[in-house]
């Protein structure tokens, strides 16, 4: 019986492979893998001021943004305003506290928002009434009886001759136009929506209307 040399234990079968081998073996083909995937280093993240210099144009941007929207703060709200009085014609806009305007609607007829003693109303606007007009509802909402009313004056109408009484309105608002002390006709018929006429018209220093914008100065 021939002793032997090397312990059982300590044979490999050919199948088999030392662990420190693999490891050196895996070591050394990540390397090889990396060197010669970037072999001169490129693509590597690197200071650099770009990064820097981009941002500080971005800040820039911001801050000049702001300071020109500051700067056209004025025009840029009267913009909103035009925007919504083309989408609610009888909102209007208005770019001071004396100047307000509105756009026709699809008929080319003028409607007004307006409050009357701090009650809303919508009124159309109509340069051929010599007054402004409600009916006796609308009279009922600003506090006036029409059956306590004297209905003894009469006016010429497209649709004939109407029977009204004369009332005051204690202040009337379209936009950011107010006048107080305003005379006022309550007509003795039922009208689906007042009509603002001359005698507000002509207490403005001008009114006029031009391609489809009513614009009313006080």
């Amino acid at each position: 019986m021939v002793d032997d040399p090397e312990p059982r234990s300590a044979r490999r079968r050919p199948w088999e492979t030392d662990r420190k081998d693999q490891s050196a073996t895996g070591r050394s083909q990540a390397a090889n893998s990396q060197f010669s995937a970037n072999p001169s280093g490129y693509g590597r993240r690197a200071p650099t001021r770009v990064g820097g210099l981009i941002g500080a144009g971005v800040w820039l941007g911001i801050i000049l943004l702001a300071v020109m929207a500051y700067g056209y703060r004025y025009q840029i709200a009267n913009l909103g305003e035009r925007l919504i009085a083309i989408l609610i014609p009888a909102h209007g806009y208005w770019a001071d506290s004396k100047t307000v305007s509105y756009f026709a609607d699809g008929s080319g007829q003028f409607w007004v928002d307006g409050v009357v003693n701090g009650i809303d109303f919508r009124f159309v606007v109509d340069t051929g009434a010599t007054s402004i007009v409600f009916g006796r509802a609308d009279a009922r909402r600003l506090g006036f009886d029409p059956d306590a009313l004297h209905f003894d004056h009469t006016a010429s109408t497209a649709n004939g001759r109407v029977h009204y009484a004369p009332v005051r309105l204690r202040q009337v608002a379209i936009g950011p136009i107010v006048v107080s002390d305003v005379p006022a006709e309550i007509s003795a018929g039922s009208m689906r929506e007042p009509l603002l006429g001359m005698e507000f018209l002509k207490r403005m220093s001008t009114f006029e209307i031009s391609n489809g914008i009513l614009t009313i100065r006080k």
